[in-house]
């Protein structure tokens, strides 16, 4: 069984997306939820960094003041400035998800440091 937080870059994207107003690609092309080895959850990441890779700050340059409405649900939904959708909700959670991975993995023993995750070399 595998950890959730890695699954979770499908909702990495969406995010990205609704700051720089492109389609979401396909739930396929991020993966399909049923990974089962090391080797597929890193082919899931690699797909959602190269997505992540073709957004050109021309694409998003001036997307501070766009409205982005984040749908919360099928009869609510929260509107943000781009600015503040991305301070103020997408880095948060990307860095609370970040951090939980963070903490199981110490919790289970593996001997990772504070410089593992802030990526030192």
């Amino acid at each position: 069984m595998t950890s959730w937080q890695p699954r979770d870059s499908r909702r990495l994207i969406q995010e990205a997306t609704h700051i720089n107003d492109r389609r979401i690609p396909p739930p396929h092309a991020c993966g399909t939820d049923d990974e089962s080895t090391l080797g597929e959850l890193r082919a899931r990441i690699q797909t959602a960094i190269i997505f992540i890779e073709s957004i050109t700050p021309e694409k998003i340059n001036g997307s501070e003041e766009r409205e982005v409405l984040l749908p919360l649900g099928p009869d609510h939904s929260m509107t943000f400035t781009g600015q503040a959708f991305l301070t103020g909700f997408a880095l948060p959670n990307f860095f609370f998800h970040a951090s939980m991975a963070y903490a199981l993995l110490r919790q289970g023993g593996v001997d990772i440091g504070k410089m593992d995750f802030l990526g030192a070399p």
